[in-house]
């Protein structure tokens, strides 16, 4: 079950919290910085993978991007926390998500 004010179940919330309290603000908006830029090279590395037609690296590649992805996720929600932004971040991607939405149906309007 999803809290309003959090992306992830309240449990791991609590949690999250503790890791701010514990390590601090500051901290933690940097490792956030590291994993969304490990997250990158991941992803990179994917590419290349499929570039080489390299099947046991594109396979380590996907996991890896699974992995950094959680990271960046569990990140996301702790920066939420910190500027307790989580509402405005909902209405954004709501937003982002309507004109995307919108943007589609231009394109299959003028296929």
């Amino acid at each position: 079950m999803l809290e309003k004010n959090n992306f992830l179940p309240v449990a791991e919330g609590e949690i999250l919290q503790k890791c701010i309290d514990a390590y601090g603000k500051e901290a933690q908006i940097d490792i956030a910085i590291e994993e969304m830029s490990e997250l990158i090279k991941a992803l990179i590395k994917e590419r290349r993978a499929i570039r080489r037609n390299d099947q046991d690296a594109r396979y380590k590649a996907t996991m890896n991007i699974a992995e950094e992805m959680s990271d960046v996720i569990i990140m996301i929600t702790q920066l939420g926390l910190i500027f307790k932004n989580h509402e405005k971040v909902q209405d954004f991607i709501k937003f982002k998500l309507k004109r995307e939405e919108d943007r589609i149906k231009e394109i299959e309007v003028s296929k």
